[in-house]
């Protein structure tokens, strides 16, 4: 689980490099553009795309490190207060996130055997 995270991880490089990229060949028109308003226009989009790379880097980084997804709205609820509170103070420990999901499987298959 998660050697698969880091692997996400690092993949979050590939579109940064692809917008650093970009971002070179409209700060390369933005600089040949006779027109100030389409030379600002080009200066303006290069620097959105300098933020979304910064942006995709560190959730890249996020994942990689802490072996978690960058946003999973279904694990505040799903495993209660006291699964978050682990997962905050042992995000790397990967064992007890899967403690906590093997824990969570187990009670809901003892619940589904008591409603039957």
């Amino acid at each position: 689980m998660c050697g698969l995270s880091v692997v996400k991880g690092v993949c979050a490089f590939v579109p940064a490099v692809v917008l650093l990229t970009v971002s070179f060949f409209v700060l390369v028109v933005a600089r040949k553009t006779e027109g100030e308003t389409l030379k600002g226009f080009g200066y303006v989009v290069a620097v959105f795309l300098w933020i979304a790379a910064a942006f995709t880097l560190s959730a890249g980084l996020f994942i990689a490190v802490s072996g978690q997804k960058f946003f999973n709205p279904a694990s505040f609820y799903m495993m209660g207060p006291s699964g978050m509170s682990d997962m905050r103070r042992n995000r790397s420990d990967c064992s007890l996130m899967e403690k906590i999901n093997k824990e969570r499987q187990e009670r809901q298959t003892a619940e589904r055997m008591m409603s039957k």
